[in-house]
């Protein structure tokens, strides 16, 4: 579990951006760049609720009015916050207009499709295939510790 923290954008409601991110880096795909991500994990992969549910989506909303945001956004939060969901109308409007489209998830697998447009099996093949390369020796030297981790940065 990542350390809770309620006053910045940290803290378990951020460990499934974090996932994301890490295996982004670790994998060299990119992330949808429109993409919006709340949720806690459990060791499990289970995406949990998070407080705040509609205080974040609505400061999307907020984005759009003051016209810091043009383009569709996605936005990825747990499947159990959809009980929660009490959006003012404006959001709901841009929503209808498919400016904000909302996946609620239940397992973090479910985000990569959306996050990276590709399954986790895919993302997880990349990172094999990266850690093979960076195992391979080279004139039967096997590289330093320092020499793998300058070349996962690669």
């Amino acid at each position: 579990m990542f350390e809770q923290s309620y006053q910045e954008s940290d803290g378990d409601s951020a460990s499934l951006a974090i996932l994301l991110a890490v295996t982004s880096c670790y994998s060299k795909s990119a992330i949808a760049q429109n993409l919006f991500v709340t949720g806690a994990l459990d060791q499990h992969g289970n995406v949990l609720a998070i407080g705040g549910i509609n205080q974040k989506i609505e400061s999307i909303t907020r984005l759009f009015t003051l016209g810091l945001l043009k383009d569709p956004v996605s936005v990825i939060i747990p499947k159990a916050n959809q009980i929660n969901l009490m959006l003012s109308d404006e959001t709901l409007e841009l929503i209808k207009d498919k400016q904000i489209n909302i996946y609620a998830i239940q397992h973090c697998l479910e985000a990569f499709p959306i996050a990276m447009s590709q399954s986790f099996e895919s993302v997880f093949e990349s990172i094999n295939k990266r850690i093979l390369f960076l195992h391979k020796e080279d004139d039967d030297e096997a590289p330093s510790f320092i020499t793998k981790c300058l070349n996962l940065l690669r």
